[in-house]
């Protein structure tokens, strides 16, 4: 995470005006953060702030007033733009602070200022700062003396706090796979945990900022003096401390929660549960094979050929955020994994239940951070007036009285809300407290329309008796009301009136009784004011009352959403549900793949058969011909079925595995200065150790990147190892001395990807057929790309050679 401490300048001691006093004082408090400090219209950042943030941001950097003989940097963004600018330094991995003006500027005074938002990458709550399908998480890491790493990942958004222990391997592979998997937008890391000296950094933790920092993430290390919170001996914050006193996760829980009191301590009393998790409770998917097969990332950063992106039929945002994250977190327990099958299958049944449940979730807003900004006490009233809608919403949801248990829990999660529907009713109406809600209230804005009426017709009768229509009452925050007349109509001004200020083309009046009328529209609007946030304060108790029913309600609308989504795909693509069993036959019938299907038209299928002691296929044939696809449909295959998705073939037999490992593609890792042939070796090393009997692993054209004898060395001794393993193995390689092995070994067995030559070219067929491949076609497919006549020839010569 990037900071503004390491050039922090002190300012105690100096000489300060009471406005860089004012600064100083809110700014000293939040040392590795950018101050936006409200000046007017504008958001100002001065000293070593103004320069980050005019470098980061790309805005003028200028200077107000001296310090010590030196300018004073400075930079500003205007207040109604500022979220953009927000947004760009948070994404940047910078703290912002903003502080607000709290009352209205008054000449001769400093404007009473305070800090009104927080924002970490981590704990944004705002609409704008956050990703509409993706989830915003903080992640807490800390190293322990045994080599294990205390992992606790927090969503402020929903309240949900998850918990685990992984072992710090040599290459982190093992935390790796948890940050692809969550994909924190903020960690932090308390260097303190591992027996480190006190001030100094271990290796192990220098290693661990490294690891995140290399895989593209935002870590920030943090000491326990480096919080002014409570230790957490001392803490009995709502029942933290007697709640998780008997987890061996303490360390993580006290920097976390010394974290949240600096920055969002507003929230802590909404993570009231803690799940305790193991890796080992889902399909292991290392970080390679996360990002190789494209699950919700692109390999380059890109989402639109993701299996997420493909297969998203969600119509709300928490349902979409709620696939990511399974897509992410396949299940290996057959019984959760039928309960959700079950689900889907019910939906798919019943199209009228469906669509009607589909219709209703599209009239929803973002329930689930509807519910998160009301209940961390950061909702407006547009807030509580979607929650209210969506809460009506509830009743139109209808299923039949014969439904899968999953579904009969979900719904016994959607509590009666009558009351609070009847609350929200009156209280709020189109965007501010409703009338007849409050009777004080009511009266007081009665009182401010005839006053406001009174001055309409103060203005219509200085016309009738000046003569002058164009007259007009106009307002001025600053000098209030005034009457209004062009230099036209000057000569028609009456003597009494008051002359006030001059602007060009016109001139402006005032009078004792438009003064009074004034004084007293100001006081009601006040009291109106007053009133209003009394009473929305009302408001926001009575619904944080319901905190747990509305948080398990935006839940339900997620599973609902996410399972209905899943159905609407199998019956609009043809997805087929697969048995799962416990046997360890993988058998796929006219397999396609998921993404690619969705891209192009005419998608080729094709099968696969796992089963007794077929537990490797060796697959030769052409660049372009379709190998990569093959093994890639298949690991989606597996992972959907493990999700609890149908899947896209016309028929299916999957085991539960507990891993899928991949070594595809290839490239140099230019920061830990690694060849291309050293990742592969390394990645397929790691694929070597772990492999087991409900492992598949996918390997593509290991061994090329040596000399052909290494290679072809490398690869048969690889596959040979894998098949030893009884893993499930799909090895796509151009040697076809790795075809021998099917002679030599029982369960091994070629297969090709076929292709036609008509006329001194080839055509690809796609399909993968039982065999092995005549050619691998390299020079022809030099030929499709483009080559020069005279270089093909040549290499045709010297290939018959």
């Amino acid at each position: 995470m990037n900071t503004a401490a390491d050039s922090f300048k002190n300012l105690d001691g100096y000489q300060l005006t009471p406005l860089m006093q004012q600064y100083w004082e809110i700014k000293s408090q939040f040392q590795d953060s950018l101050l936006f400090f409200q000046v007017g219209d504008f958001y100002e950042l001065f000293f070593q702030d103004a320069q980050i943030a005019a470098k980061e941001l790309a805005i003028t950097l200028t200077s107000r007033g001296t310090l010590d003989n030196e300018p004073i940097p400075l930079c500003g963004v205007p207040c109604h733009a500022a979220d953009y600018y927000v947004i760009k330094l948070a994404k940047a991995g910078f703290k912002v602070i903003i502080c607000d003006q709290l009352e209205e500027a008054q000449q001769g005074k400093i404007v009473r200022r305070g800090v009104s938002r927080v924002i970490t990458p981590g704990t944004m709550t705002d609409s704008v700062l956050l990703a509409e399908k993706k989830s915003s998480y903080l992640m807490v890491l800390t190293p322990q003396e045994n080599g294990s790493c205390s992992l606790l990942v927090a969503e402020i958004m929903t309240g949900m706090l998850w918990t685990t222990t992984v072992q710090l391997d040599k290459n982190f592979k093992y935390l790796q796979a948890e940050l692809v998997r969550f994909t924190p937008d903020e960690i932090i890391i308390d260097e303190n945990n591992d027996g480190s000296i006190r001030g100094a950094h271990s290796p192990r933790t220098e290693g661990l900022v490294q690891a995140c920092k290399l895989a593209g993430y935002m870590a920030t290390l943090v000491r326990k003096t480096g919080f002014d919170g409570p230790d957490y001996s001392e803490i009995n914050y709502d029942g933290w401390r007697e709640r998780f006193k008997n987890s061996n996760l303490v360390p993580a829980l006290h920097t976390f929660y010394r974290y949240m009191y600096k920055y969002q301590s507003g929230a802590l009393e909404q993570f009231k549960d803690l799940k305790f998790y193991s890796p080992e409770d889902y399909l292991y998917l290392d970080a390679v094979t996360q990002k190789t097969l494209e699950i919700v990332e692109g390999l380059h950063g890109d989402r639109t050929s993701t299996l997420f992106k493909a297969i998203d039929e969600t119509v709300t945002p928490m349902g979409a955020r709620l696939l990511r994250r399974c897509l992410t977190q396949p299940l290996k327990n057959l019984e959760q994994i039928l309960a959700r099958q079950s689900v889907v299958n019910y939906f798919v049944q019943n199209l009228s239940v469906r669509e009607n449940l589909r219709d209703v979730l599209k009239k929803l807003p973002d329930f689930e951070r509807v519910v998160g900004r009301c209940l961390l006490l950061r909702g407006n009233y547009n807030d509580y007036q979607a929650l209210k809608d969506s809460l009506k919403l509830l009743e139109k949801l209808n299923f039949s009285t014969e439904i899968p248990n999953l579904l009969e829990s979900i719904v016994a999660n959607m509590a009666d809300f009558g009351a609070l529907i009847n609350l929200l009713d009156t209280g709020i109406n189109e965007g501010k407290i409703g009338d007849g809600f409050d009777l004080e209230l009511d009266i007081v804005r009665k009182d401010l329309e005839a006053q406001t009426t009174k001055l309409l017709e103060f203005e219509q009768q200085e016309k009738l008796k000046t003569g002058i229509g164009s007259l007009k009452v106009v307002y001025n925050q600053v000098h209030g009301y005034l009457i209004e007349v062009t230099n036209s109509n000057l000569g028609s001004v009456p003597e009494h009136y008051e002359p006030y200020q001059r602007l060009s083309g016109r001139e402006r009046f005032t009078l004792p009784e438009l003064r009074l009328l004034e004084q007293r529209i100001s006081q009601l609007k006040r009291k109106v004011e007053s009133l209003e946030k009394e009473v929305f304060a009302r408001i926001i108790s009575a619904v944080v009352e319901y905190a747990r029913p509305l948080r398990l309600l935006a839940q339900s609308y997620a599973q609902l959403d996410m399972l209905s989504s899943l159905a609407h795909l199998a019956a609009t693509r043809s997805y087929v549900c697969p048995e799962l069993t416990s046997k360890s036959d993988l058998i796929i019938k006219d397999g396609r793949h998921p993404v690619i299907e969705k891209l192009i038209t005419n998608f080729v299928p094709n099968s696969l058969n796992f089963s007794g002691d077929n537990r490797s296929v060796i697959i030769t044939g052409p660049n372009m011909g379709g190998k990569s696809t093959y093994l890639r449909q298949v690991a989606l295959t597996v992972i959907l079925g493990q999700v609890g998705s149908f899947v896209p073939a016309s028929a299916a037999q999957l085991p539960l595995l507990d891993m899928i490992c991949t070594r595809i593609g290839t490239g140099d890792n230019l920061k830990e200065g690694k060849s291309t042939f050293l990742i592969e070796m390394e990645e397929t090393a790691a694929i070597c150790q772990v492999a087991n009997e409900n492992t598949l692993v996918l390997l593509d054209e290991v061994g090329r990147g040596t000399s052909t004898q290494d290679g072809v060395a490398l690869a048969r001794a690889i596959a040979e190892y894998l098949h030893s393993k009884r893993c499930m193995l799909m090895f796509a390689t151009h040697y076809q001395e790795l075809t021998a092995l099917e002679s030599s070994l029982v369960g091994v067995r070629n297969m090709h990807v076929t292709v036609e030559e008509i006329d001194g070219n080839i055509v690809f067929l796609h399909n993968i057929e039982p065999g092995t491949a005549k050619s691998s076609f390299g020079v022809e497919v030099a030929k499709l790309a483009g080559m020069p006549k005279i270089l093909v020839d040549r290499a045709y010569e010297l290939l018959n050679k």
